[in-house]
């Protein structure tokens, strides 16, 4: 079965790729999401995080990694993870430390406002910046704040041009 005839191509040029097909999949964050594939294949990604690194070292100590279930509850408002990895940073001297470091992992707002129902976050929406604050807007609203932003612009340029035509005037006034 192809889901999208004629459109999805991994040779030709123009075409999509299909990476995966996705049983379950959670996004917390940009960056930051647990897929389970048709296949029971786990994808882990995780900005700033080498999952399959501290993977290999829970397994060293005889710990588990986080589950989907364990992903799938950091939905729920205020949960959070505490994870802890290597971080490898450089002196001025360039000498490489390695540091144990704390991450905690947990969804985010900072692009996206999230809508919660009982408690879990079942979705998002776009934040659109406007001059006072961050709000939530429609689409029409983002329409019309973007055609104000063209006229202002527009009206900038027209007193611009008539800001320079009055120094030209006075410029050949003086000569």
């Amino acid at each position: 079965m192809e889901l999208f005839p004629g459109i999805i191509d991994k040779v030709k040029l123009g075409k999509f790729k299909l990476e995966y097909i996705i049983r379950r999949a959670v996004f917390l964050a940009p960056k930051c999401y647990y897929l389970v594939l048709e296949n029971g294949e786990e994808i882990v990604k995780i900005k700033g995080l080498n999952y399959d690194k501290m993977k290999e070292k829970l397994a060293a100590k005889g710990a588990s990694p986080f589950t989907f279930d364990d992903f799938k509850s950091l939905l729920t408002e205020k949960a959070k993870l505490e994870l802890t990895h290597e971080k490898w940073m450089k002196d001025f001297n360039s000498t490489i430390h390695i540091k144990e470091t704390s991450y905690n992992l947990k969804q985010t707002s900072n692009k996206r406002s999230l809508i919660m129902k009982d408690g879990v976050c079942v979705n998002t929406e776009p934040l659109v910046y406007t001059q006072d604050n961050f709000e939530l807007k429609d689409i029409e609203e983002i329409i019309l704040c973007e055609a104000k932003v063209v006229d202002s612009a527009e009206e900038n340029k027209e007193t611009k041009q008539e800001e320079e035509r009055e120094e030209k005037e006075w410029e050949e006034r003086e000569v």
